[in-house]
């Protein structure tokens, strides 16, 4: 199942059309929603091409609204890049299908092939930063290059070196992650792509979603899970969390009963997906080497790489410089 997921975002990578824009060079306006989108946008863009975040950081996105400055600067994007859930996401949305905005939308949860997880505690599919699993990431860096590149194709050959060097390191760093096993408890719903990537089953989330937490029996669950040793870890959003009170509980929690901690930062702390990678890496080789996990609870993985999946992430990266290559050359032939 795994290897045919791969496979098939290779080939979404290897064939999706490009429309061509025959303009000649100019600087683009990018708008991303989250602060941290801004800074994945930023590592892909060239040339005089401007990024900037609408959601000031620190603030919760459940909770922002729209302000008149907000709506002039998405007037004048060439590219809005959005998460699509929240409600000011929402609302830019509507705006641009009746015509106010004329740029390009890209709504991270309609690119094609990516992976929408299952939140445990609700049953209903997660939305929260699917960009958090690295081959969703993978389809996110093909999408935005590829559009950056179609907008304007005298930087085709720029974005498709940024891409294929974010591809390589994401590729890199999926192979490379040791592969644990083990039960986990999360505090907030991204928390669930995080899960994923590392081989964790997460069983329970504190905060459901947004206004709904975990019930006291779901608690009281968790706790007793986590006493008789049966909860490995903990994801716990050290940096930026949206429900601060639910984060540092779960932390104090984890720390009462021994339980390995992993800290993250929030989905919309203003740093890039590759900086939340690293950051989390680093955790993990240091609570493997120096706190082996105990065999009735946990194990990592006997093969701390995999070597098919980085052949095949070796593949979608080709295909982002394949696509891009013949975009700039079908770009050429229309100027």
């Amino acid at each position: 199942m795994r290897i045919a997921y791969l496979l098939i975002i290779a080939l979404i990578s290897a064939v999706s059309p490009l429309p061509v824009n025959s303009e000649g060079p100019r600087g683009l306006r990018v708008i991303t929603t989250f602060p941290g989108l801004a800074y994945d946008v930023g590592n892909l863009v060239c040339g005089s091409d401007v990024v900037e975040s609408l959601l000031p950081p620190g603030v919760d996105p459940h909770e922002y609204s729209l302000t008149p400055g907000d709506i002039e600067k998405l007037e004048s994007a060439d590219l809005i890049v959005s998460t699509g859930h929240t409600g000011f996401e929402i609302n830019i949305e509507e705006l641009w299908r009746t015509g106010v905005l004329k740029g390009v939308l890209v709504n991270i949860l309609e690119i094609p092939g990516l992976m929408v997880a299952v939140n445990p505690s609700t049953g209903q599919p997660d939305y929260h930063m699917p960009i958090y699993y690295p081959l969703n990431y993978l389809l996110f860096v093909r999408n935005i290059s590829q559009t950056l590149a179609a907008l304007n194709p005298a930087e085709a050959s720029c974005y498709m070196e940024k891409a294929r060097s974010i591809a390589e390191k994401v590729a890199d760093l999926f192979t490379t992650a040791l592969r644990l096993r083990g039960v986990a408890v999360g505090d907030l719903p991204y928390t669930v792509y995080v899960a994923k990537w590392l081989g964790l089953d997460l069983i329970g989330l504190l905060v459901k979603e947004e206004g709904l937490p975990a019930t006291p029996e779901e608690v009281s669950t968790f706790r007793s899970l986590m006493a008789n040793g049966s909860v490995s870890y903990v994801l716990v959003t050290l940096y930026g969390s949206d429900n601060p009170t639910a984060s540092h509980q779960l932390e104090d929690w984890a720390r009462l009963y021994g339980v390995k901690i992993i800290e993250l930062y929030s989905e919309t702390y203003p740093n890039s997906m590759l900086d939340k990678y690293n950051f989390i890496l680093e955790q993990v080789s240091n609570t493997s080497s120096s706190n082996p996990p105990s065999t009735s609870s946990t194990t990592i993985s006997s093969s701390t790489a995999l070597p098919w999946i980085g052949i095949v992430l070796i593949w979608v990266a080709a295909a982002i410089i394949v696509v891009l290559t013949v975009y700039q050359v079908v770009a050429k032939k229309w100027r």
